[in-house]
């Protein structure tokens, strides 16, 4: 598989191992809207707590870093390794350190995973289903690898 970010949500199969999902990209439809407001709760503090001497510029990366990760979840057609290589790039020419950027995208990624699962309590299929999509969008899973049921989460799920 193909992980476009580090990040400690790297076994996503075997945690949703019960559930398969063999989407296209083309046919998840789904609005993202209500994940604005948490990335940004997510995402203003940590900058601000990074950058203290310098809110302008922390509110700054906080937009940017916040349309990136809107503009993956959209899926737009946008090229998921372009959006990051700039991220990394602002990073670098700001000084920073880019594990902070890492470290801050896999808080966004447990965050919306957490609201997700908040709000398909009753679902558990539906919170698979949106949590796949997630993982394909923000690029810890690949189009081509899409969710697959291992035999043994086979079994086990029957």
């Amino acid at each position: 598989m193909g992980y476009a970010w580090p990040t400690s949500f790297s076994n996503i199969e075997e945690a949703d191992g019960a559930t398969s999902i063999t989407h296209d990209p083309d046919q998840l439809n789904i609005s993202f809207s209500w994940a604005f407001p948490v990335i940004h709760d997510v995402v203003n503090p940590v900058y601000a707590h990074i950058l203290r001497n310098n809110p302008e510029l922390s509110e700054q990366l906080s937009r940017i870093h916040g349309a990136a990760i809107m503009t993956l979840l959209a899926d737009t057609g946008c090229d998921r390794q372009s959006i990051i290589a700039c991220l990394y790039q602002t990073y670098d020419r700001l000084g920073l350190d880019r594990r902070q950027c890492i470290a801050l995208h896999n808080i966004i990624v447990t965050e919306l995973t957490t609201v997700i699962a908040l709000r398909n309590r009753q679902s558990p299929r539906r919170r698979a289903e949106l949590e796949a999509i997630i993982a394909l969008r923000l690029g810890l899973i690949d189009e081509k690898s899409r969710w697959r049921t291992t035999s043994g989460a086979t079994r086990r799920a029957a």
